[in-house]
């Protein structure tokens, strides 16, 4: 069995002031941090251990993470290697197991020891799909591929039920495809920071870029026109809304102006809901398909842009489904 690499903090260590120079920058925080490895199951018995009757019932200690020290290819590394990486990002050690440090920057040291990636403690995300959001990218992958060469772009719909981490998925989607350049558009502005958060925070996405309606113009034309892919977040309102002169609005004209290669309509609840099919589903659901499904697809022709493939992601896809 491999190790564990654990980290914790204990009541007056956790506030303790540090500032660090990193390159030009100047960069402060507050608390102390252990990072340390046992071949316990569990980090609690090791650092109960540690800490012995100063802290009898644990009181007053926070345990921050605790990860398998093992590689893809089953290789083992050490807490060694997690401080030196940290020492070489500038973090100070004291103690020889203190840092001075954030709980993001630990992350990203694992992250960079255990999966040989660039330090980064804005990604420090890392879990895989689950079986049922594999299963969806295989199987949508196999449609979009086998339907190519249509005249028109496939369309693909995902039962996304709560708690299913479609944007993690479609993402995943993303990568699958080798697509460049995906769209996302909603009805529900407010789901932004999940897809933002999750393309951002994720060690998969490294590179990728994300851009909405609070992005600079010039700043999104420079993403927009490299190589790396990006994903454009934006909602059916204010795409399809008009300035006041009755034109597109400025921020929008490049969004109707890319070739996608992939348009996301997330939270779009949709189909063809017809009056004989509503005894075949509870009448809550039918009275939450009346107030919140519009009456048709969204097509290509009608976003008025060129688009390769077509995911619809929905909670309650009843209409479509009948």
């Amino acid at each position: 069995m491999s190790n564990l690499i654990y980290a914790y903090t204990i009541a007056g260590k956790d506030t303790e002031p540090w500032e660090r120079t990193v390159g030009k920058r100047r960069e402060t925080g507050a608390g102390l941090i252990k990072i340390g490895e046992t071949s316990k199951a569990k980090a609690r018995t090791r650092i109960k251990q540690q800490l012995r009757t100063a802290y009898p019932n644990m009181e007053g200690v926070e345990i921050l993470l605790e990860e398998v020290a093992e590689r893809a290819d089953g290789t083992t590394f050490s807490d060694h290697e997690v401080h030196a990486a940290l020492i070489k990002e500038g973090v100070r050690c004291w103690g020889g197991e203190w840092f001075e440090v954030t709980t993001d920057e630990v992350r990203a040291a694992i992250n960079k020891v255990k999966r040989g990636l660039p330090f980064d403690p804005q990604r420090t995300e890392s879990f895989e799909l689950r079986p049922e959001q594999a299963e969806a990218v295989d199987l949508t992958a196999a449609y979009f591929h086998a339907h190519a060469s249509e005249t028109h772009p496939p369309k693909f719909l995902w039962n996304a039920k709560m708690r299913f981490g479609k944007t993690f998925t479609a993402y995943q989607l993303a990568k699958r495809m080798g697509w460049k350049r995906m769209l996302v558009l909603t009805y529900k502005p407010a789901v932004l920071d999940a897809w933002r958060d999750d393309l951002l925070r994720h060690v998969d996405f490294d590179g990728w870029h994300f851009v909405d309606r609070e992005t600079p113009l010039d700043e999104a034309a420079k993403q927009m026109a490299a190589d790396a892919p990006v994903v454009r977040f934006a909602s059916f309102q204010d795409l399809f809304g008009k300035a006041p002169d009755g034109q597109v609005k400025t921020r929008n004209q490049a969004i109707l102006e890319t070739e996608w290669d992939c348009v996301v309509i997330d939270e779009y609840h949709f189909g063809a809901w017809r009056d004989s099919a509503r005894e075949l589903y509870d009448p809550t659901e039918a009275k939450l398909a009346d107030e919140e499904e519009p009456d048709e697809w969204v097509t290509e022709e009608e976003m008025g842009m060129t688009v390769a493939n077509l995911l619809y992601l929905s909670g309650t896809p009843f209409r479509a489904i009948t």
